[in-house]
């Protein structure tokens, strides 16, 4: 379970995150599987750089074991990048909750990479739930990380205009994900 895989949730201890692996092959395979390109974009945890997976391919009705909190919000963010959006929406809910962020700062990246992709509905919901985001460890999360941020800004505004056209108002996106990608943003650099 060394190498790549310690490149997902690094801010784990080795014993929680190989137990989690231990009890879930599913995922000890599919993310020992992922090549360099399939990840979207790097961010960097305490100066170590990270990814957060692009897709995993496990199948939607395969349930993922822990044994304790923090093994259940590992398998959480990892369902964030399941194949299916309505079920990447169904963990996001789990995942996006103030105590989550605060006690398990490892969430945050899986939050907001689902800025970076096409699914409105999902950006609609973190964006009306935004206020849980007002919190100082995503603050430093986006001030350590803001090429992670931008990319993932530049491809929300890119399928804004791709899927949803009529969302752009005199050449200015309006896109949910958008203005929250921003606005995390602008709080970081004040």
């Amino acid at each position: 379970m060394e190498g790549k895989l310690n490149r997902f949730f690094v801010s784990l201890s080795k014993s929680e995150w190989e137990n989690f692996l231990n009890f879930n092959k599913n995922y000890y395979n599919d993310l020992n599987n992922i090549r360099i390109f399939d990840y979207p974009s790097p961010y960097y945890d305490n100066g170590v750089q990270c990814v957060v997976p692009y897709r995993l391919g496990y199948q939607s009705s395969e349930e993922f074991k822990y044994t304790c909190k923090v093994e259940q919000i590992i398998g959480w963010c990892l369902m964030t990048r399941h194949q299916n959006g309505f079920i990447r929406f169904s963990y996001l809910r789990k995942i996006l909750d103030k105590q989550i962020i605060a006690d398990y700062p490892f969430v945050i990246p899986y939050i907001l990479r689902l800025l970076g992709e096409y699914v409105s509905e999902i950006w609609d919901y973190i964006f009306e739930n935004q206020h849980l985001l007002q919190c100082k460890e995503v603050n430093y999360f986006v001030i350590n990380n803001f090429d992670f941020m931008d990319k993932n800004l530049q491809r929300n505004i890119s399928y804004s205009y791709l899927y949803y056209r009529s969302n752009i108002v005199t050449g200015k996106f309006v896109s949910s994900g958008c203005a929250v990608l921003q606005g995390l943003l602008r709080c970081a650099s004040s």
